[in-house]
């Protein structure tokens, strides 16, 4: 997995492979926050909230995908990527499980701050992964290009 301080030379197919992953992780990232962004107003009744409390959830799903940023950074200094990424997905794993079994407000907050963490960990690694791929002369393009596939975000 790539994102080490040396980029190691590829092969043409694990480049081509390293592109299709960059883009679906990019694209992927935000997939849950799209569907929960369109669908606020009919998820709010099953739930018994009124849509201030539902709004509340995407404020979270924001708040910590921007503001886990810096975390990213420190959990790649601390565990190397991989492992975080692993650690990121697991408590988004455990959140989506007791949102499933115990659909409360509570749960729901819960499921979208990790929702929001793990958005901020996969933008990271798209980058990562288009970084890898591009040439040294035109790697300030590889952020603009990963991050460009997650950009239409709901209004």
């Amino acid at each position: 997995m790539p994102s080490g301080p040396y980029l190691f030379p590829i092969g043409p197919k694990l480049k081509i492979a390293y592109v299709i992953c960059a883009i679906s992780i990019a694209t992927l990232a935000t997939f849950g926050e799209f569907l929960f962004a369109t669908d606020i107003a009919y998820l709010a009744g099953p739930l018994h909230l009124t849509s201030a409390q539902a709004t509340w959830a995407t404020a979270l799903y924001y708040g910590f995908g921007a503001s886990n940023a810096l975390f990213v950074i420190k959990g790649r200094m601390q565990f190397g990527t991989t492992r975080f990424f692993h650690i990121v997905i697991s408590i988004y794993a455990a959140t989506s499980l007791l949102f499933l079994l115990y659909p409360t407000f509570v749960t729901l907050l819960l499921n979208r701050a990790a929702n929001g963490a793990v958005y901020s960990m996969a933008i990271a690694m798209a980058v990562y992964y288009m970084l890898v791929v591009v040439p040294a002369d035109k790697r300030f393009r590889a952020p603009m290009t990963a991050i460009g596939h997650c950009w239409p975000l709901p209004l």
